[in-house]
């Protein structure tokens, strides 16, 4: 279903419906998570963190603002699948209790240590962090 949100195809529940980006679009700034190992369907990955994410009350509806799996994994389809997590600017998580849900979930990532522990993976060496030291795992 198309939206007004720039044209962005959403799910039944509102939230973005998955598609795929390259390693290469990630940035140190994007407030978000990856699930790394996702299995398909992709889109319920979404729509149930996005469910369990408002009924816990760490965030609101809509969480996220994208969603996508993240391609160029040098496995190819033997790799790993990570489907990467963006938080909307209506969301508004509350990271203290995020911090402890995604420990909880586990297998997860902060989008900044995703791209340093795991641009490897994609390609290359892993990516500094333009934050050295800053401890933010």
């Amino acid at each position: 279903m198309k939206t007004e949100d720039h044209g962005k195809e959403k799910s039944a529940t509102g939230e973005p419906q998955v598609g795929h980006k390259p390693f290469s679009v990630l940035k140190y700034s994007d407030n978000g998570f990856v699930i790394m190992g996702a299995g398909e369907p992709h889109q319920e990955w979404v729509d149930g963190i996005s469910k369990m994410l408002v009924e816990e009350g760490i965030a609101k509806a809509p969480v996220f603002s994208d969603a996508f799996i993240v391609d160029g994994n040098v496995a190819g389809a033997n790799g790993r699948t990570d489907l990467a997590l963006l938080f909307s600017g209506e969301s508004k998580p509350d990271v203290d209790t995020l911090a402890m849900w995604r420990i909880r979930f586990g297998n997860t990532s902060w989008i900044d240590t995703f791209i340093q522990e795991y641009g490897k993976d994609y390609g290359g060496p892993a990516r500094g962090s333009p934050r050295a030291g800053a401890g933010c795992s």
